[in-house]
């Protein structure tokens, strides 16, 4: 059944410490008239769709490639975002049987009645696991979001690298706490980090403005939601205001590949408008010398 035009005229957003009305715009409610079913249609009460991409590493190893990579953020767990999504999210990335799974932050939402809900949902993630927190775990509990993840067995990293083993071989994920809570540490991130397969972990986009220098060919982030509520120029503009150039998908920050999922789930709407809830699962592809001279 078709939902009503949610009413715009008090949406808001957070820039870290201020909310911001968003759509208090002159002329605004004619070029919001969108038909309800237009709306539904590209509204996402829905589960996650599958985004596939493929990445192309000059440092990767090529033991390392084809290694697949699941990629899940902003779970946002509570009224918001149905548990079901939440269940399905996780059972599309065990489905890809990945090598490892990465998970880029805010589980939580607003309440600290969130981490009992995120002990009930976000469990079950096969093989390697690694997280970095998000400025909604921060702002709620993210001494609890740690502790919930870890109980899992969900490595988190707090501006820190870590080493798996994977297909026999090295491989980094360099986890940088988040930007807009100012609890990054890039150079504490990468201190003692090892050269070759590299993998960064961020929950705000902007932090691959900060790589340079770093070797870091691929970083993972989330937090815009692909705009959440995508209407064509008024949320690119808005998304200005708050500093965040990087709304979704794949981009280049000087040496530094930069992939923005949509995420999961929502802080404060259920629907989500042109921009649907994703899985993303990704596969690394080796640019080293060793595999050019193979080919």
């Amino acid at each position: 059944m078709p939902f009503a035009a949610p009413n715009f005229d008090t949406v808001e957003a957070y820039d870290g410490s201020h909310k911001i009305a968003l759509m208090r715009l002159p002329g605004r409610r004619k070029s919001l008239a969108a038909p309800q079913n237009a709306l539904a249609s590209r509204s996402s009460f829905r589960m996650p769709i599958v985004e596939r991409r493929e990445f192309f590493l000059p440092d990767l190893d090529p033991v390392h490639d084809g290694l697949k990579v699941a990629h899940l953020t902003d779970i946002h767990v509570g009224r918001s975002t149905p548990a079901r999504r939440v269940l399905d999210a996780v059972a599309k990335a065990n489905l890809f049987a990945p090598d490892l799974t990465v998970l880029t932050g805010d589980y939580l939402s607003h309440h600290e009645r969130g981490l009992g809900l995120l002990r009930e949902q976000f469990s079950g993630l096969r093989g390697s696991v690694v997280a970095v927190l998000g400025n909604h775990d921060h702002w709620v509990d993210p001494g609890g979001a740690l502790s919930v993840l870890q109980s899992f067995g969900y490595a988190v990293l707090r501006n820190q690298n870590t080493t798996l083993s994977l297909r026999g071989a090295p491989f980094t994920v360099v986890g940088i706490d988040d930007l807009v809570t100012e609890n990054h540490d890039v150079p504490a991130a990468f201190a003692g980090a090892r050269e070759g397969s590299r993998l960064v972990l961020a929950h705000a986009p902007r932090t691959a403005e900060l790589l340079t220098g770093f070797r870091a060919s691929l970083c993972l982030a989330g937090h815009t939601h692909g705009g959440h509520v995508n209407l064509p120029k008024v949320t690119v503009a808005i998304m200005r205001r708050l500093r965040e150039h990087y709304l979704a998908g794949r981009f280049h920050v000087e040496d530094t590949q930069l992939y923005v999922s949509r995420g999961i789930g929502g802080a404060v709407m259920p629907f989500r408008i042109n921009a649907p809830p994703e899985v993303t699962l990704i596969t690394l592809r080796s640019l080293h010398p060793d595999m050019r001279r193979a080919a």
